[in-house]
């Protein structure tokens, strides 16, 4: 008879340790050693389990390289949660006193206050335009052109359909998405009221806790998920809760999981999950798609050819892939073209860009050439993070390339 398996190891033994996920990972791309890729990780994980390793330094360097964008479990046979996996051992590692750098926790701690990120983003934005960001930190540095405060303006908490109603949605407006692209947040809304919804976007607004899980803080991520449930209790249930970040989409569509150590919460949390939809998904449903068709008209021919970039949370974590490219595809006269390597990771991955920010720069690099190669004129994304990300390779650019998040393509085609 086999000896019981400690808690953490089911999930690591479901590897069959087949090594397909090896040549798909950023960090065994870039380092080429085994403890850098998700085969290696595991067998990691199941070593400190099985009391052969110690949690030290070297252990949560391993674990803190992770980018975490998925592109393993897309091709894992076995289907190992990896993502879950290190949801999971970062926040073993934070408990046991391995937490992020101090930049990278102030960070999270401003994203979970509303009004504290959009002072700062207005402070910063400032700083920006006067110049003085240069005698700034590197964290600073790094952050992308903030927008006037006339685009930084909250969503109004309901708006009607324009065509004949067909129902209600909720907006998940996010946290970082008004501050530096509100102008996404209007363009989905403006969609979904023309293909008929009403849509709301409920109070109070909160973080969903997608980059404190990703970073280890299981506590935080779980209080914040909680206050999701709560509000949708309290408010009653809409036909959908659309998101236009991919990586908050993801999160909160798992919450079950998230919450599994609370199993009422997590009873009750599944109602939300399974209404959790990301943009691009809700509205190439059959019914929306065959009313938004109508409405669309060619766009500047300036902005062709389009080229797609798949955000990992939406195609690793939410298997959303055909969908964007469905409503690319819808509006007349589109020109789109194929990028060779669309669903590799852009560097960006949460909070990895500005905690490895030389790291997240050469996985760029390789998308860049990719880029330029397809022919396209503008490049086409579904979250924030990877917005950011290309804008940030696009300042460097010798033939920079507008990037568009897709709400924002789709809108200027209604005209």
């Amino acid at each position: 008879m086999s000896a019981p398996r400690p808690p953490h190891l089911p999930t690591t033994l479901d590897c069959i340790t087949c090594g397909l996920c090896i040549p798909t990972c950023p960090t065994w791309q870039q380092t080429g050693r085994e403890s850098q890729s998700p085969r290696g990780r595991v067998h990691l994980m199941r070593a400190h389990q099985e009391q052969r390793l110690p949690l030290d330094a070297v252990y949560a360097q391993e674990m803190e390289d992770c980018l975490v964008c998925r592109r393993c479990e897309s091709v894992c046979p076995a289907g190992v949660s990896f993502g879950a996996l290190m949801e999971t051992t970062r926040e073993e590692l934070v408990q046991a006193g391995y937490r992020a750098k101090p930049s990278m926790r102030w960070l999270l701690a401003q994203v979970r206050h509303r009004k504290r990120l959009h002072w700062g983003m207005g402070l910063l934005g400032w700083a920006q335009r006067s110049g003085l960001v240069r005698h700034m930190g590197t964290l600073a540095q790094a952050m992308p052109a903030v927008p006037p405060s006339s685009e930084r303006e909250p969503l109004p908490d309901f708006a009607g359909a324009h065509s004949p109603r067909v129902g209600e949605v909720w907006l998940l407006e996010g946290c970082v998405m008004p501050e530096l692209y509100g102008r996404v947040n209007r363009a989905a809304m403006r969609l979904l009221q023309r293909v008929g919804y009403d849509v709301r976007v409920p109070k109070p607004r909160l973080c969903c806790g997608a980059l404190h899980a990703h970073a280890g803080e299981g506590d935080v991520a779980r209080n914040l998920v909680r206050g999701w449930v709560q509000l949708l209790e309290d408010v009653g249930a809409p036909d959908a809760i659309v998101s236009t970040s991919a990586g908050c989409g993801a999160h909160l569509a798992e919450l079950p999981r998230i919450l599994a150590s609370d199993p009422d919460l997590a009873r009750r949390a599944e109602a939300l999950s399974n209404l959790v939809i990301d943009a691009s998904a809700f509205l190439a449903r059959r019914e929306n798609l065959e009313r938004l068709r109508p409405l669309l008209n060619p766009l500047p021919e300036a902005w062709l050819p389009l080229a797609y970039d798949d955000p990992c949370h939406l195609c690793h974590g939410q298997q959303v892939r055909v969908q964007p490219r469905e409503l690319l595809d819808a509006i007349p006269g589109v020109h789109r073209v194929e990028l060779l390597e669309a669903e590799a990771c852009c560097g960006s991955a949460g909070l990895h860009s500005f905690a490895h920010p030389e790291a997240a720069r050469t996985q760029l690099a390789s998308k860049l050439v990719d880029l330029e190669q397809s022919g396209a004129a503008t490049l086409v994304t579904a979250n924030p993070g990877c917005h950011m990300q290309w804008e940030t390779g696009q300042r460097t650019s010798t033939a920079p390339r507008p990037v568009r998040h897709l709400m924002e393509v789709l809108a200027a085609s209604l005209g």
